[in-house]
């Protein structure tokens, strides 16, 4: 199975999804390309063999200008559209233009805004980069439409902070941040999108538009850096889904990776919507002393309908 990012509407969902795939002993692959991506891939690995020292701090964003959806009210669905299926088992919401094809990313109902369409890619490769695994122990998210007078639900501006605790002792928490402004069309390093890590003995930046970064100390460039080890590819995103399923292993965004960094996205998006920290019960995928929170990674089903609805824990 190819699963376009992100895997899961909601937390809950996503955790049904990777014990679906390994009770079936299905392979998985997560359409997030940058994990087959040699650029992105060996700056991980320049990383792990150290380049800038210890990595502390990432710092993801995805920043552009989207377009205004505008107000709209309830009308027919277009010809030959089986708009009840399109629903599906989601709570019924009548059809509305502006929450139809492209647009339904930014309804509650039915997406997740730009933080899990085009900023999943970012927090995927930051996450991986920073070499960090699990939930976090806290997540933290402002936001809001600062800029959009429109339908859109989600936000428009959105600054994320991840913390992991490691095993609590100094010199092992890590930190990810991620930024989101889809109204601007100024960014860093002239990249709509990217991710720097900052490690005790330098920094690098890499961003799937084909840029890659790296500084020593005080700033200095360290031109022409290589990996010692380069990773090695059967091809694209899509070859490698292929080699996975002939040859058993894992594919490169294997569906438990991908559950993993889909989480933050679920996990932000509460925070900006309930204007709170979270704090997070990593092992049980939960957030810690708060049920309106928890009521977010999860979502109530339509029954009656030919659809499945889904079951588990």
């Amino acid at each position: 199975m190819y699963v376009e990012k992100p895997c899961s509407h909601n937390l809950r969902e996503g955790r049904l999804l990777v014990e679906a795939a390994r009770h079936n002993n299905v392979t998985v692959q997560h359409g997030t390309q940058s994990r087959s991506h040699p650029l992105i891939a060996n700056a991980v690995q320049l990383i792990r063999e150290g380049v800038i020292g210890e990595v502390l701090v990432a710092k993801a964003w995805n920043i552009q200008r989207r377009k205004n959806i505008g107000h709209a009210q309830p009308s027919d669905p277009p010809p030959g559209v089986d708009y009840d299926s399109w629903v599906g088992p989601a709570a019924y919401l009548p059809h509305q233009a502006n929450r139809f094809h492209y647009d339904w990313h930014w309804w509650y109902n039915f997406g997740m805004g730009d933080i899990g369409n085009d900023g999943s890619h970012e927090i995927d490769y930051a996450r991986w980069g920073l070499g960090v695994d699990g939930l976090p122990a806290t997540a933290t998210a402002t936001g809001g439409k600062f800029y959009f007078d429109d339908d859109q639900e989600f936000s428009d501006t959105a600054t994320c902070a991840f913390e992991w605790p490691g095993d609590d002792s100094v010199g092992r928490l890590r930190q990810l941040i991620f930024e989101m402004r889809i109204w601007s069309t100024n960014f860093p390093y002239n990249c709509d999108s990217g991710a720097e890590f900052y490690g005790t003995a330098g920094r690098l930046f890499v961003s799937k538009r084909g840029k890659l970064e790296v500084y020593g100390e005080r700033n200095a460039r360290i031109e022409g850096a290589e990996p010692k080890s380069p990773v090695q590819f059967v091809g694209n995103h899509q070859f490698d889904f292929v080699d996975a399923i002939r040859t058993g292993r894992k594919p490169t965004a294997n569906i438990a990776i991908a559950h993993d960094f889909v989480a933050l996205v679920h996990l932000a998006n509460a925070a900006i919507r309930l204007g709170r920290s979270l704090q997070i019960d990593a092992e049980g995928e939960s957030v810690i002393g708060d049920d309106e929170a928890n009521q977010l990674l999860t979502r109530p089903y339509r029954e009656g309908g030919h659809w499945a609805i889904p079951q588990g824990a």
